[in-house]
Parts: C-alpha cells; sequence; structure tokens
C-alpha cells in the first residue's frame, strides 16, 4: 500500500498536512522495528509527521481512538496555519 501512497501523491500532489500513525505494541522484536522504521521513511518520503502510538495493533483506531483524533486535529491545525500563512499574524504578512 505504501508504494500506491507514494505513486499516487506524486501524480497528484497534496497540499494538505499528513501525518503516518503506526500502532506498536511496545515489544522491541526485529520485525516491530523494521515496521516503525518502514513507516518512518514513509513519512519522510511523503513529507508527513510520523507518530508512534502504544500499545496499539493494527487496529490503532480502535486501540487507541483518541490518539487518532488527536492527530486528526493536529493535522487540521497545521492546515489551517499554512492556510492562514503558517501561523504568522495576517496583519504583517
Amino acid at each position: 500500500m505504501a508504494a500506491e501512497v507514494l505513486a499516487l501523491r506524486a501524480r497528484h500532489p497534496l497540499a494538505a498536512p499528513a501525518t503516518v500513525l503506526a500502532g506498536h505494541d511496545g515489544s522491541a522484536g526485529r520485525g516491530a522495528l523494521r515496521w516503525l522504521g518502514r513507516q518512518a521513511e514513509l513519512a519522510g518520503r511523503l513529507g508527513a509527521r510520523f507518530e508512534v502510538v502504544e500499545p496499539a495493533g493494527h487496529l490503532v483506531m480502535l486501540d487507541r481512538p483518541r490518539q487518532v483524533a488527536r492527530a486528526v486535529l493536529d493535522a487540521s491545525a497545521r492546515g489551517q496555519g499554512r492556510e492562514q500563512g503558517q501561523g504568522q499574524d495576517q496583519r504583517f504578512a
């Protein structure tokens, strides 16, 4: 799916802020750490913010709904700041 997102983003740039949320169960196993590394890399390639949500599994929105809601609200606030001169006082913009 990451390849599809990157290809779509290349053809249709998105001006809105993006966040990659990676669910993590707290384990320090090689597979879990590799997963987090791949998600961080995806965020970097998308120009997105990267956040780890833990403890959470595959369905992070069910495991940690408040953290997901907070990420959406934070992205919305960043988007509004971008529309308004990235938080600059408009009297001086």
